[in-house]
């Protein structure tokens, strides 16, 4: 499972798995959103304000992480695409 060539390229896999897959994280990744905000809610009705900020610093370190996730990913393909179109 660790090399390259093994299983079906994801050129070769059909769009609605490829579809299936990414609704699948988008809804965790929602779920999970809504159950902190949700979780915050509580934490100021108890007036847990320790608590309510050390939750509001996960978020904002979880936001940052995906940012740079994201831009990571984005400019890797990016280096990717203009090593195959610099001519040899």
């Amino acid at each position: 499972m660790g090399g390259h060539g093994e299983g079906v390229s994801l050129e070769f896999t059909p769009t609605w798995v490829v579809a299936g897959v990414c609704t699948i994280i988008v809804a965790i990744s929602l779920a999970v959103e809504r159950l902190l905000h949700h979780f915050g809610t509580v934490l100021k009705k108890k007036k847990q304000k320790p608590l309510y900020e050390a939750l509001q610093k996960v978020k904002e370190e979880k936001e940052r992480i995906c940012f740079t996730l994201v831009w990571r990913r984005v400019l890797k393909t990016i280096l990717s695409l203009q090593d195959t179109l610099q001519p040899e």
